[in-house]
């Protein structure tokens, strides 16, 4: 009599509202279960937030490289067309007088440093 009666009716501890010996350590499993859950999340979002940051400094490079390119390609075209601007006055003939004119002195400036030095030497 005793064994049909527990077949039938369940488990007297559930009945009488006893704690069952697995609820604590299933209450800590799906508690952990959860955590992990949260955890893949936070990972998951955090990979996501990364990989926009990269391809934002990904096209933040690019167009820098372009604005490098386009500034050196700028003082290239300035440097080639103020050398032909300046060309004509490199080859012009009052450059030229006027580099002779500038040598000459040099050329005598060194001669009265040379005199001064010699006298000074002398007069020693």
């Amino acid at each position: 009599a005793g064994y049909g009666n527990a077949s039938i009716h369940g488990n007297s501890r559930v009945n009488s509202g006893e704690d069952h010996p697995y609820d604590v350590p299933y209450a800590k499993m799906m508690d952990m279960a959860r955590a992990i859950q949260e955890l893949k999340a936070m990972l998951l979002a955090e990979q996501q937030q990364r990989a926009a940051e990269v391809t934002e400094l990904r096209q933040e490079v690019h167009m820098l490289r372009e604005a490098l390119k386009q500034e050196t390609n700028n003082r290239d075209a300035m440097y080639h067309k103020l050398m032909k601007d300046l060309q004509p006055v490199n080859q012009s003939k009052e450059f030229d007088e006027l580099r002779t004119q500038l040598r000459k002195q040099v050329t005598i400036l060194e001669a009265g440093l040379a005199d001064e030095v010699r006298d000074r030497r002398a007069s020693e």
